[in-house]
């Protein structure tokens, strides 16, 4: 049983199911923003003269960036379905990997952040990240995001229909009542 630390009465375990899909308006929003990053770095390396340091950057940015606002006006285009699933089997990230990763394999959820980014974190236990069907995605930031601190499976509600603080409260809700072997360190 999860405690109500407002009456310190145990609440019973949530039940069902709850899906996030993306939202229109945040994928709006982030495909404007990467217009302007990738529009930013094309002035910087059309800008940089001589200088490989400033025509390094603003080409990386021209392609980073370029491809992010790409993926983020097709995801307004194309997405359809929930994008984070959370029920009493387990966490379904379908930026990560394609099935649901069980409670049982969960070791620890905590939290990241970074400037005003913030991501609910899964470590798995060992043996169980070998058992997924990575996304692309998922594959290709797993040691960037170990050089940032993130050690696990990063779940972020950018761009989907909720906010973080949601996000955190519906993981550990779940984890507490369907795993309680779960360490938690939000």
């Amino acid at each position: 049983m999860i405690e109500d630390h407002t009456t310190s009465r145990p609440l019973p375990p949530p039940r069902g199911v709850v899906e996030f899909e993306y939202s229109s308006g945040k994928l709006i929003r982030l495909t404007a923003l990467g217009i302007l990053i990738t529009a930013a770095s094309v002035f910087v390396a059309l800008s940089a003269g001589p200088d490989l340091t400033g025509k390094f950057f603003g080409y990386f940015g021209i392609l980073f960036f370029g491809a992010a606002t790409v993926k983020s006006l097709w995801l307004f285009f194309r997405s359809s379905g929930p994008v984070v699933t959370i029920s009493p089997e387990g966490i379904r990230d379908a930026r990560i990997a394609a099935q649901r990763i069980p409670w049982t394999a969960v070791a620890r959820i905590s939290t990241w952040s970074y400037a005003s980014q913030k991501a609910v974190v899964l470590d798995l236990k060992p043996g169980a990240t070998e058992q997924l069907n990575l996304t692309l995605l998922a594959r290709w930031t797993r040691i960037p995001n170990r050089l940032f601190g993130v050690n696990g499976f990063a779940i972020v509600a950018a761009g989907i229909e909720t906010d973080y603080q949601t996000l955190l409260q519906t993981c550990v809700a779940y984890a507490r009542a369907y795993n309680p072997h779960i360490a938690l360190t939000p």
